[in-house]
């Protein structure tokens, strides 16, 4: 499909067939590798887009064209699988030939302007996404419940979601540069229309069908206009053909519009949720501090200074020394085991090394004054150090 001389990524999902009901009840675990792949792809093709575009504005080409588009093609087969569209899992590899999800990017020059202010021209696209995403979030866990029972997907269902995953494609598409068109045909491609009540009642799907035959005047219409109209029966079963047209049929429309509805009330009130979680979190840590940390932090803060004044007196004086070092190992000892105390590698290997420097000097007590003198002194340069780090560790500390 071309809008104003621009070509749109295209999707292709086979029509619904039968899917074995252990494989969609355990759709959501057996998809987790893939998952985890998919991070990799989504996020690797969001690095090479931010090169490609300095190159894209002054040249209007992305020069990664061809290896986004692989990686993306293999991220939308992960979510057409994961949206139970096909029962065949993803091959782990970006080329996969004859799969029932494929897509087409076809490389075109990119409008330097377009590209320039690509970031702020997706919004209104995205946040349709968005809105209609959390509309069918809904109808995608009836899809589940469905097709875990019937062994198959209703075609008005399948071809809502199909349409779904086509419309994110192209959004994604267009913000990674792999299409110049803006992003549209939610509801499928106007130029074929689904038939009348027929359709309805049968339910239909999305697929690409091959060309009918033409169907005969009815009723005074034309047979031309007529064959431009598909039966659910041809749609549900229509093999795959190289036009790419998404058909869809009142019924999957129809789901498609009850989505935006839905997603219009669902989306602010995540939003709303979202905050409030956010919000209870950050009072929640408030209070913690308030509770836990601040004044075990307050008294470590005192007897670190204590600690510092005393390595610090001359001449030294080892008593106040072991006292200082001593009062700073209680203390962060008696931080530690606070149950919501964040536990962080530098500190406890503060902790640690007070632990082994305290329990050092403490052994010297029973040496000769010289000997004494020496492993206090090393002692004391050690425990000096340890000081300074734990200065800045605390001033590294938040408060509220």
């Amino acid at each position: 499909m071309r809008m104003s001389g621009k070509s749109e990524t295209k999707l292709h999902v086979d029509a619904p067939s039968a899917q074995r009901r252990l494989t969609v009840f355990f759709r959501i675990i057996l998809i987790l590798p893939q998952s985890f792949v998919g991070m990799i792809l989504i996020y690797a093709t969001g690095m090479l887009t931010i090169p490609g575009w300095f190159i894209a504005v002054f040249t209007g080409r992305n020069p990664f064209h061809r290896l986004t588009s692989a990686m993306l093609a293999w991220y939308y087969r992960i979510g057409g699988y994961g949206l139970l569209l096909t029962d065949t899992y993803p091959p782990f590899r970006l080329v996969t030939p004859l799969y029932p999800i494929d897509t087409e990017f076809e490389e075109e020059p990119l409008g330097r302007l377009s590209v320039l202010f690509r970031v702020i021209l997706v919004i209104p696209a995205y946040l349709v996404l968005s809105v209609v995403g959390c509309g069918m979030s809904l109808f995608a866990l009836a899809a589940w419940l469905i097709t875990l029972v019937r062994g198959t997907m209703p075609n008005a269902l399948h071809g809502a979601l199909s349409a779904q995953l086509r419309y994110s494609l192209r959004v994604t598409s267009y913000l990674y540069l792999l299409q110049d068109a803006y992003p549209r045909g939610l509801f499928g491609d106007a130029d074929v229309a689904p038939s009348g009540d027929a359709a309805d009642a049968s339910e239909s799907t999305t697929a690409n069908p091959t060309p009918t035959a033409a169907a005969p005047e009815i009723a005074g219409v034309d047979a031309a206009v007529a064959s431009n109209e598909a039966t659910d029966a041809e749609v549900a079963v229509a093999p795959w053909s190289q036009d790419w047209t998404l058909r869809l049929t009142r019924s999957a429309r129809r789901i498609l519009v009850i989505s935006l509805v839905l997603g219009v009330v669902l989306f602010p009130a995540s939003i709303v949720i979202g905050y409030e979680i956010g919000h209870h979190a950050a009072h929640s840590a408030e209070q913690n501090w308030s509770t836990y940390y601040g004044p075990r932090v307050a008294t470590l803060n005192g007897d670190t200074k204590r600690a510092v004044d005393a390595l610090s007196a001359t001449p030294p004086s080892w008593p106040a020394i072991s006292a200082a070092c001593h009062a700073v190992n209680s203390d962060l000892q008696s931080l530690a085991s606070v149950p919501q105390y964040p536990s962080h590698g530098p500190d406890q290997l503060l902790l640690n090394g007070f632990a082994i420097i305290y329990r050092g000097e403490l052994s010297c007590a029973s040496a000769t004054a010289a000997q004494q003198a020496s492993g206090l002194a090393s002692a004391a340069a050690q425990m000096q150090a340890g000081v300074i780090s734990l200065v800045g560790f605390l001033s590294a500390i938040p408060t509220p």
